[in-house]
């Protein structure tokens, strides 16, 4: 205490006035002493309150996982293969298990320029625009690589394409993955793609006969042909034939296998085949009628009438025909044909009497043996059409735009057709082609800027003005068959497939994907309450149950003065073990809790409590101490492991059930405990009203209004004291001052009454 007076023994009265004052004041500052050990009290109360307190959050926190559905339904995609496909799955997945055998991975588009000198020189000569996934920029003269690559990557959120200078190469790329995000890349003004190598030159087409979009088939013009036994195949698909089988028969045959790709038609004299899908493929396995229907030459015989041909041998190429009782030309051509000659074929000729030994053109016949001379004359003769085969480059009409102009070519155009087509348009295009070994050739007297606007022609020939010269990694699809059915995906994570389920593709290879209940997700939820449960029920028990020494107090400021910190946290700790001991309120917490145990819920029939899941407090004697403060523990783990297996339906609605218009004893005990809780917990609750929540930093809870009386109750009296004191200090310097005098005044006298 500060005072500007000063307390001593006093030197004319001889009286220990500081010890008189404080022992006056003693009595005056016990009620100081007695706020000052509730306050300490109380704090040491308010602490402990929030210790229960936050172990109750915890069992709240436990118990709102519970009272979740979600705790209950999550589910797990799991992968036999990880280095193939990984995967995650929500709530609402429907567990399963699918195969996957993926095939090839999205990859985003990326191209590069041609190697330049330095990545700081200039590479435009003069201004230049292009289009980048049809957004315009423009770089002025001098503009080097890094001018280019900082502008394109300016305008990446319009365009998708990000640009990098890579060993003074321009290197550009998407930045979405799939076929559909490839890059589309064009001068529009100058060739500046094109200077740098990005786009390649388009003056010369580069078909070769795979780039056929397929193939109309004209076979050779025979009146009156008849196919021969045998058979043969249109595109890997077989034909049979009998024999004696005209054009008409054999389109109907080749219609009805429904070809992929394939259209027939025919006339009296040929037949006409078209394949939409690349170049048709005929071929023979037994017989020669699909060769003969490209190209065929054939002997004829002079005219003849009745035949006898009994015991008469005909050798064709050395293999032996041995005549019986045949007397007409066609009786003995069917003769011919029943023997299956390779690359012979015979008939009569339509509307005479005279035979024809068909073969390939390119396959000499020698005929000898005792039955030549009853046919007379053999002459070599030719169909009167060889068959054609014209590869055409558009399935439907398409038109490509062309130094701005638009162009249109006829379904199904031919590299001739396409040469025709490109000159009769060059007054405006400026463009005019020629046909040079089997190349389509153009020249130009300007610009050559070729795009296709519907269709893919220019894409096919090699004359797009878009097309990459240094492609590094090109755009395509993830790839892959889930339970057989075969899937495109342009990205790698996949979430469209599955319902509820995404993929994300990894590699190469097979894998087996399985969705299941995440048990293990519920079991730890289930155990997470346990431990936060027991940990709150031994706490309070702990609380509650301890021994009341009510000789230990709080301390005051002036004995704290006077402690060593490890002794005032000795009393700290003392009276924490015994400041909740029987407290009311912690006591029916306790008892809530413990009632939870053992509570069912209605309306289940199977899981509708802890014991049916192997959940409990203990047999009777097998833990005395555990059972008494009511801890639970599973007892039967084999029985909580195939509560979760087979009935987490009953397990979910045990824990979770809610629905409007449900009892109180139908609702699940998770849903039930966190409500209880809250009534603790919330703001204005049980627990927050007593004593307020760990951390907050004001609070109006009854011990805190308590503390704040008591202060402010000390503050007064302490300045009550200070009065007194002062007063008391005044009054014996007053008394020192008085009794001074006096003795002068006696001094004074006594000198004068000495001189009488």
């Amino acid at each position: 205490m500060s005072n500007d007076l000063r307390l001593s023994t006093g030197l004319v009265s001889g009286i220990d006035s500081a010890a008189l004052v404080d022992a006056l004041t003693a009595r005056q500052k016990e009620p100081i002493n007695i706020a000052e050990r509730k306050t300490f009290e109380l704090r040491v109360t308010k602490e402990e309150y929030q210790s229960v307190f936050s172990s109750l959050s915890a069992l709240e926190d436990a118990s709102l996982q519970l009272s979740l559905s979600s705790t209950f339904t999550r589910k797990t995609a799991s992968s036999s293969d990880e280095s193939v496909l990984t995967a995650t799955a929500t709530t609402a997945a429907t567990t399963g298990s699918y195969a996957l055998n993926v095939t090839q991975l999205a990859q985003t588009h990326s191209v590069s320029s041609d190697a330049q000198t330095s990545a700081t020189a200039s590479v435009v000569p003069a201004s230049r625009t292009v289009k980048i996934n049809g957004v315009s920029m423009t770089f002025s003269a001098g503009s080097s690589l890094n001018t280019m690559r900082d502008g394109i990557n300016g305008i990446q959120s319009q365009t998708n394409v990000k640009a990098e200078v890579i060993n003074n190469r321009l290197v550009l790329s998407s930045t979405e993955s799939g076929a559909e995000n490839e890059m589309t890349l064009e001068d529009t003004s100058g060739n500046l793609f094109q200077a740098l190598g990005i786009l390649r030159g388009n003056s010369t087409s580069n078909v070769t006969a795979a780039s056929a979009k397929g193939t109309v088939f004209q076979s050779v013009t025979v009146g009156d042909w008849r196919f021969a036994p045998g058979t043969f195949t249109v595109n890997g698909q077989a034909i049979q034939t009998a024999g004696g089988e005209t054009f008409g028969e054999v389109a109907t045959k080749i219609q009805n296998l429904n070809i992929p790709g394939i259209s027939v038609s025919n006339t009296a004299t040929n037949l006409s085949i078209t394949s939409a899908n690349g170049p048709l493929e005929l071929e023979d396995v037994e017989g020669i009628n699909a060769t003969m229907l490209q190209g065929v030459a054939y002997k004829e015989s002079s005219a003849l009438g009745a035949l006898n041909l009994a015991g008469k041998t005909l050798f064709i190429n050395g293999n032996a025909v041995d005549f019986g009782m045949e007397t007409t030309v066609q009786e003995a051509a069917d003769r011919i044909n029943s023997e299956k000659i390779p690359g012979i074929r015979a008939t009569r000729a339509p509307g005479t009497n005279r035979l024809r030994i068909f073969y390939a053109e390119d396959t000499p016949v020698v005929l000898n043996g005792s039955a030549l001379p009853d046919f007379g004359t053999m002459t070599d003769r030719l169909p009167i059409a060889n068959a054609s085969n014209n590869a055409f480059y558009n399935t439907d009409a398409a038109t490509m735009k062309i130094n701005n102009f638009d162009v249109t070519f006829a379904a199904q155009s031919t590299l001739t057709q396409i040469r025709d087509t490109l000159n009769l348009n060059t007054g405006d295009t400026g463009v005019s082609a020629v046909i040079n070994n089997g190349q389509l050739e153009l020249s130009t007297t300007g610009g050559l800027n070729i795009s296709d606007v519907t269709g893919d022609l220019a894409e096919v020939l090699g004359i797009n003005s878009n097309q990459f010269k240094n492609e590094i990694r090109a755009a395509q699809d993830a790839v892959f068959e889930l339970n057989g059915i075969s899937v495109n995906s342009a990205s790698n994570n996949v979430d469209d497939v599955i319902p509820d389920v995404t993929i994300s593709l990894k590699g190469l290879g097979s894998s087996t994907l399985d969705v299941k209940n995440d048990t293990d997700s519920s079991k730890t939820s289930i155990l997470n309450f346990i431990e936060a449960y027991n940990q709150t029920v031994e706490l309070l028990d702990s609380k509650i149950r301890a021994k009341k020494d009510y000789s230990i107090k709080g301390l005051t400021e002036d004995e704290q003065s006077e402690m060593e910190e490890s002794e005032i946290e000795d009393r700290e700790e003392e009276l924490r073990k015994q400041v909740l001991a029987g407290d009311p309120l912690l006591q029916r917490l306790y008892n809530l809790l413990r009632s939870y145990s053992y509570t069912r819920v209605d309306g289940i029939s199977t899981i509708n409590s802890f014991s049916a899941m192997g959940i409990s407090t203990g047999t009777i004697g097998s833990n005395p101490e555990q059972t008494r403060i009511g801890k639970l523990q599973i007892i039967d783990q084999a029985k909580f492991d195939a509560a979760l297996a087979d009935n987490l339906s009953d397990v979910t609605d045990f824990f979770t059930k809610k629905d409007e218009g449900l009892s109180n004893s139908q609702k699940g005990i998770g849903e039930r405990l966190k409500i209880e809780i809250r009534k603790y917990t919330a703001f204005d609750g049980f627990l927050t009203a007593k004593a307020g929540r760990p951390g907050q930093v004001t609070s109006t809870s009854l011990i805190d209004r308590q503390i704040a009386s008591l202060s402010l109750d000390i503050l007064n009296k302490n300045r009550s004291l200070l009065k007194y004191q002062e007063t008391l200090l005044l009054t014996f310097q007053n008394m020192e001052s008085a009794l001074q005098q006096l003795q002068g005044q006696s001094s004074a006298l006594a000198q004068q009454s000495g001189g009488l």
